[in-house]
Order: structure tokens, then sequence, then C-alpha cells
């Protein structure tokens, strides 16, 4: 294991406690690539899974730190390049300070779409 300093120890301490916020994203069964095949933007930035909650991932779907307040959240077709890249709609998302959500993304008449677990 490498030697991490108290500083940098404390600093990651820090933003764990900052990013108390938690979304689930899962791709549904009609989803033919899985999860995988995407890339998950919240706020214009890709995220995936930290190694901090690499235990609650999965291959089939993401968990992602945030930090409470509102996000903007879009699924993107991992190949940047690809001329008919697919991209989901965009969900805006409000979280609580500890607040867990969850959300799918599905196919829908031959478009991506997100939407939320229970809806």
């Amino acid at each position: 294991m490498r030697f991490r300093s108290p500083e940098y120890e404390a600093f990651l301490k820090e933003v764990e406690a900052r990013h108390s916020a938690t979304l689930i994203v899962r791709g549904s069964i009609n989803l033919p690539a899985g999860i995988e095949a995407f890339k998950i933007y919240v706020d214009g930035n890709i995220h995936r899974t930290p190694a901090r909650l690499s235990h609650l991932a999965n291959p089939s779907q993401e968990v992602i730190a945030l930090i409470p307040g509102r996000h903007r959240i879009v699924v993107r077709d991992a190949e940047v390049g690809k001329t008919d890249r697919a991209e989901s709609n965009t969900v805006i998302v409000e979280f609580a300070e500890g607040e867990k959500r969850e959300m799918v993304v599905k196919l829908d008449d031959g478009l991506l779409a997100l939407v939320a677990a229970n809806g």
C-alpha cells in the first residue's frame, strides 16, 4: 500500500464528507449493450463509481457520489466519434444531504431514456 500523508488523508475525508448524496444509475433489461457502453454526465462532467463505493457497484450499475444540490444528468453512448451517438433526455435532480436516488437507462421506442427507477 502506498504511503499517504496525513494532509492528503484529511483532504480525502473532507471530499468524502461533502459528497454525501448518492446517484445509482442502472441499465434496464432492454438495454442491449449494458450500462458499461455508456458514459454518465453530471453537470457536464463524466462520472463513474469512485473507488470508495466500488463495493456497491456491479456490471449493471454505477454508483456516483455527489454534493447535495441540483444536478443535471444525461447519459451518452461511450463512443465519442460515432456519427449517430445515442444521448438520453436530460434530467434535473435535486439531492438533499445523505439522499439516495436511483435512475434507469432504457430504450424507449429506439431512443435512449433516463427515468426514475420507481417511475
